[in-house]
């Protein structure tokens, strides 16, 4: 019991840390102890604690509350990708989408895979959730070719096809049907075409 109380101490002088400290890493660092606490106490203070003016400490404070597996960890990652303009933060939230297969994680996925973004880096975390769901119907949609990059609008020249084939491979063999059956097939002849 006495523990409890000073578990209960320490969460509370994080949280002022988190909130009030004017260095970033101290911040961060207090994020990453609220994460560990692994309790409903830390949900809630990591929760009240996202309006950071550091994209950095913003990013961990995500980080650490989309690491609860729990509806309200879906909900903030939805509301998250939502309100923020971040693409690091973006991609945290993207991520933590892959344990939830819901339709509307499908399509926000979705949306994500045919997004353009420096160096594709969002549709890359939604290749990554994808295949955290090991659904084989994200297959198609990288597949079809990718919209014209904006380089290839003013005239510079852009590297054809390689989009959808890298994405493709990073979903790797496992792809799985709807009645559960792999398909390495499908995969595996994307893979190998020129």
């Amino acid at each position: 019991m006495e523990q409890l109380g000073t578990r209960k101490e320490a969460l509370k002088k994080l949280e002022h840390t988190l909130n009030h400290d004017p260095f970033h890493a101290v911040r961060q660092a207090a994020a990453r102890a609220i994460r560990g606490q692994q309790t409903d106490e830390a949900f809630a203070v990591l929760q009240a604690s996202l309006k950071q003016s550091d994209a950095r400490v913003r990013r961990e404070v995500a980080a650490g509350l989309l690491g609860f597996y729990r509806e309200a960890a879906y909900d903030a990652a939805r509301k998250i990708l939502a309100d923020e303009k971040n693409p690091d933060i973006q991609i945290t939230a993207i991520a933590a989408l892959a344990p939830y297969p819901k339709p509307e994680t499908k399509e926000t996925l979705l949306r994500y895979l045919k997004s353009e973004s420096y160096r594709n880096s969002l549709a890359d975390a939604a290749v990554t959730a994808a295949r955290g769901q090991d659904d084989a119907t994200y297959v198609a949609p990288l597949l079809d070719p990718p919209p014209e990059p904006q380089a290839a609008r003013i005239g510079r020249p852009t590297p054809a096809k390689a989009a959808p084939r890298s994405r493709v491979r990073r979903l790797g063999w496992g792809a799985r049907s709807a009645a559960g059956r792999a398909e390495p097939t499908i995969v595996s002849s994307v893979i190998r075409s020129p």
